[in-house]
């Protein structure tokens, strides 16, 4: 695994934010000013806190550190990550009722499939990094916080960068996924190493 590739990885959340923001602005919306005036709020502050410590950092270790790597000794990567999946969006449940605005079962129904997306890219990464648990959470942390300053730009804003993340998801399922979703050569060596520890 190189370094270049886990940037470019890992770089995903910063590249699909600038394209949401590529397209809010030709459509004349204000970018830097509703960044900057959130930047300023300590609630704001307090979130990305948060958002990068218990959810991104504070996940992964349970979630693809424990439990996919758990999973995936019986079944294939992509039967692991859907036994994973509504576990995971079950721990989420919560946020709609103080970190969310509710706008109905879409909203659900929407949050829900953006994170199979992300559950699927998470395990492609933890696969092809040979079960790095620090990539993962480094790129969780990037997207929470790439979340979070888009939403203060417009919710079309957060609405392309999750639908930028669920064609990388499917995506990587419809072309990974009979390969154990992970680059060429690296499931196995997930394996490998699961049973030597």
């Amino acid at each position: 695994m190189t370094g270049f590739w886990i940037a470019c990885s890992l770089a995903t959340p910063v590249f699909f934010s600038l394209i949401a923001v590529a397209v809010v602005a030709a459509r004349s919306a204000p970018i830097i000013d509703p960044i900057l005036a959130a930047a300023s709020r300590p609630d704001w502050w307090l979130d990305v806190a948060i958002g990068s410590v218990l959810y991104g950092l504070g996940e992964e270790p349970g979630w693809r550190g424990w439990l996919l790597p758990c999973l995936q000794r019986r079944h294939t990567a992509v039967g692991a990550t859907l036994l994973l999946m509504p576990i995971w969006a079950a721990w989420h449940m919560p946020f709609f009722f103080y970190r969310f605005h509710f706008d109905g079962f879409g909203t659900v129904v929407g949050f829900l499939v953006a994170l199979l997306a992300g559950a699927f890219w998470l395990t492609f990464l933890f696969n092809s990094t040979g079960g790095s648990v620090k990539v993962v959470a480094a790129w969780h942390v990037l997207w929470n916080v790439a979340n979070l300053a888009l939403a203060a730009v417009s919710a079309t804003a957060v609405g392309i960068l999750n639908a930028l993340m669920m064609v990388l998801g499917f995506g990587i399922v419809v072309i990974f996924g009979r390969g154990g979703l992970s680059l060429p050569g690296r499931a196995a060596d997930v394996r490998i190493s699961r049973h030597q520890t």
